[in-house]
């Protein structure tokens, strides 16, 4: 039990701990719904200090408010924006932002709600169970008739089942992060979207953290779909056949966060919402990776290293069985390695470095 309790501070204090010189932290990961949400405030500054409250995604400022430290250098928020953290009614994930003189200082919070989730089943579990619930013996005859291409179409739908009651108890709180990752190719910089996909982001977040991205490949490259169009690199399964998993998976979320050319999301079984694990795929257009919208879990965009995913896109691949002639052409024949990923101060919510483009990639010698 001992060693439990060690090891969850320890990734506590991973995902959470400011680095050397910023200048707030959460005093804990989790705050109930009456609790107040505090910082430690560190280090002297000069100029005036306060903390700007900005809604994720939108980028709104909701307001900002002169920073009153109390004993040992506390910051109460809640006590600051009572009125706009909105306690239980509050749905969408927040971002604290320290300004100093005027400016932007330091990595963001990242203040996210903890709601009961929503559950995400394929179309041919829920149109079995609708139903099988209503007695409907003339769906369930439909059903059956189904070709396989026909259920198989069903199955990669994305179908919400709503909870009885859906309530906030609380908040989960902790400094925001990018994710660095270096590759055999060059290093590639990810700026996570909690605002986009809360629970995918903080899981992912602790796969880096523990280094389970260490010495794994690029094990599917789609340089074009059967269109034409650019699709997707992915990666994240050490054992490189596409299979793997960490152990777990991570339900599906309701993400917001278009596929376009380099945001990153979470690959899954096509016909299992709730298969996300820690295999993700990086989009290389627009075009190609529209359908993929509300179908896979967006959490992340490269804002650093487009020669990087350009020469990834760019490596040489194979039949994915050699032996099968009409398997996909996607296995790469030299599969670019992650040699290590980490997690790296982000910059200020307000001065966010914006994702790569399709344009700039075009630029890039390969």
């Amino acid at each position: 039990m001992r060693l439990k309790v060690v090891l969850f501070v320890a990734l506590v204090a991973a995902l959470c701990a400011a680095d050397a010189g910023a200048a707030l932290e959460p005093t804990r990961l989790y705050f109930g719904v009456d609790q107040a949400v505090t910082f430690r405030a560190f280090g002297a500054v000069e100029g005036d200090r306060s903390i700007a409250l900005i809604e994720g995604g939108t980028g709104r400022v909701l307001g900002e408010r002169a920073v009153t430290l109390a004993d040992e250098g506390i910051v109460d928020l809640s006590a600051m924006f009572g009125d706009v953290l909105g306690g239980a009614g509050r749905r969408q994930v927040l971002y604290a932002q320290e300004m100093v003189g005027g400016e932007a200082a330091g990595a963001p919070i990242v203040i996210e709600p903890m709601l009961t989730p929503r559950v995400a089943m394929d179309g041919r579990t829920a149109a079995i169970v609708a139903a099988f619930n209503s007695g409907d013996r003339e769906a369930m005859e439909t059903l059956r008739g189904m070709s396989e291409e026909q259920m198989g179409s069903l199955a990669g739908q994305v179908v919400w089942r709503e909870p009885a009651v859906r309530v906030c108890v609380g908040f989960r709180v902790y400094c925001d992060r990018f994710v660095e990752v270096e590759t055999s190719l060059g290093v590639m910089t990810i700026a996570m979207r909690p605002d986009a996909a809360p629970n995918t982001c903080f899981e992912i977040r602790g796969l880096v953290a523990g280094g389970f991205y260490t010495g794994v490949p690029f094990h599917r490259i789609v340089p074009a779909d059967r269109y034409g169009r650019p699709f997707v690199v992915q990666a994240g399964d050490p054992g490189g056949t596409g299979d793997g998993t960490p152990g777990f998976s991570i339900d599906f979320e309701p993400s917001g966060l278009g596929h376009d050319f380099g945001v990153v999301s979470m690959a899954r079984e096509l016909d299992d919402p709730n298969s996300n694990g820690s295999q993700f795929f990086i989009g290389l257009s627009r075009e190609g990776c529209a359908r993929l919208d509300g179908r896979f879990v967006a959490f992340g965009e490269v804002v650093g290293g487009v020669d990087v995913l350009n020469a990834i896109a760019a490596v040489p691949v194979g039949l994915r069985d050699p032996e099968d002639a009409g398997s996909a052409m996607d296995r790469p024949l030299d599969p670019p390695m992650i040699v290590g990923a980490r997690l790296v101060e982000a910059s200020p919510i307000t001065a966010r470095p914006a994702r790569v483009t399709r344009e700039e990639a075009a630029g890039v010698e390969r």
